[in-house]
């Protein structure tokens, strides 16, 4: 792969018109609907930085862990991002976020573009995803108190359709199918799996 080409595919492709939620709902728990939805009252804007980085010949990006002493979605996979504070841009509040939980700082990183925003009824949070760019990868200094480690995942192993699994859970006195990516020994699910479902057919366009 010739990643400075790509890269440069990449950015031009995100200034079009997205696949949008067609893409995001492949990867929704269903029935969606079921879920609780939170007071119209408390929703927010995030925004969350899906960070691309080159390794060898590799395309690589970023997810976290969270630890088990955060209060919401304690022990998941999700991007690095947060609350987007007042007069912040997107793509501001994704790097400041990005840099408190581990550690890169905002300089390093160059913004290519957004992917379509994710509205998750649980949280009431607004998601805003920014992609970044990073030549070679990066040096972490992990926030002990958010995260717990951080995971690496190819690009061909998203665009692989053998990687996109589900599994039957019952809540809610409710039945649900919950679709997830099999990446880097974790099961990847919920907004996240969204927003990944979407670069991936960006990626398969790309």
């Amino acid at each position: 792969m010739d990643i400075r080409l790509f890269q440069q595919k990449l950015q031009i492709v995100l200034q079009k018109t997205l696949p949008g939620k067609d893409a995001q709902k492949k990867m929704a728990i269903q029935p969606f609907r079921s879920l609780p939805t939170i007071n119209s009252a408390k929703k927010r804007n995030a925004a969350v930085l899906l960070l691309l980085f080159q390794e060898n010949d590799d395309l690589k990006f970023v997810l976290t862990k969270r630890t088990e002493k955060m209060a919401n979605h304690r022990g998941q996979i999700s991007f690095p991002g947060g609350a987007i504070e007042d007069k912040e841009t997107k793509e501001i509040a994704a790097l400041r976020e990005t840099e408190e939980e581990i550690g890169i700082p905002p300089k390093s990183v160059e913004i290519l573009g957004k992917l379509s925003p994710l509205f998750v009824p649980v949280s009431g949070f607004k998601m805003f995803p920014i992609v970044g760019w990073m030549d070679e990868k990066p040096t972490f200094n992990l926030n002990p108190i958010e995260v717990e480690k951080v995971i690496f995942v190819s690009t061909q192993d998203l665009k692989n359709e053998q990687n996109i699994q589900s599994e039957r859970h019952r809540k809610y006195d409710t039945d649900f199918t919950i679709p997830y990516f099999a990446l880097s020994g974790e099961k990847i699910w919920g907004a996240t799996a969204m927003i990944l479902a979407e670069f991936r057919e960006i990626l398969l366009i790309s």
